[in-house]
């Protein structure tokens, strides 16, 4: 590369371009329902080249739009009817799986905060580190009332106010928004 000055003539000014290393990461999922989240912003979102892995055994993928209140679904055997085309961190996603599987994401790192509205979120963990709860959600402390989780075929909690019971302890990338 050759860089010019403001008169126009050619400087001595050298730079090296640097790409940041792509990461990888591997979601487990087990026959029947299974909450994830992807961890990673994948060099290629679209979820028919993400769940291709996933092939005979993706049922469908469901996904809550939080600000809109709605559901996109997508079926690999009805792609016309389909509306949920990407899959992206921040969110998580509901896959239906008739026998297990793995899905491969390779893609960048990402830090952009996750936009909560009041009411119900259905959220993914922007990490490939695990976190307790309590420190994960410390910048929104006491403005919610209930974290929830599904693992293993059972449905988890962390209640802030409540240190009994069956609930969740930290946030886990990739197999489960939390555990």
């Amino acid at each position: 590369m050759t860089a010019y000055d403001i008169l126009g003539g050619e400087t001595d000014f050298s730079s090296e371009l640097r790409y940041p290393e792509a990461f990888s990461t591997t979601i487990s999922l087990s026959a029947g329902l299974n909450l994830i989240s992807l961890p990673l912003e994948p060099l290629n979102p679209s979820i028919s080249s993400l769940t291709e892995q996933l092939s005979p055994c993706l049922l469908n993928v469901f996904a809550y739009v939080n600000d809109t209140y709605t559901w996109e679904f997508y079926d690999p055997a009805q792609l016309d009817q389909n509306t949920l085309s990407t899959l992206e961190p921040a969110k998580g996603y509901w896959v239906e799986m008739t026998c297990p599987g793995e899905m491969t994401v390779v893609g960048n790192r990402t830090t952009n905060p996750i936009t909560l509205i009041p009411g119900l979120d259905l959220i993914g963990y922007n990490s490939l580190t695990p976190l307790p709860i309590s420190v994960a959600f410390s910048s929104i402390a006491d403005k919610y009332t209930m974290v929830w989780a599904y693992k293993n075929n059972e449905w988890k909690y962390y209640d802030p106010a409540d240190e009994t019971g069956k609930y969740a302890s930290g946030i886990n990338p990739r197999k489960r928004i939390l555990d």
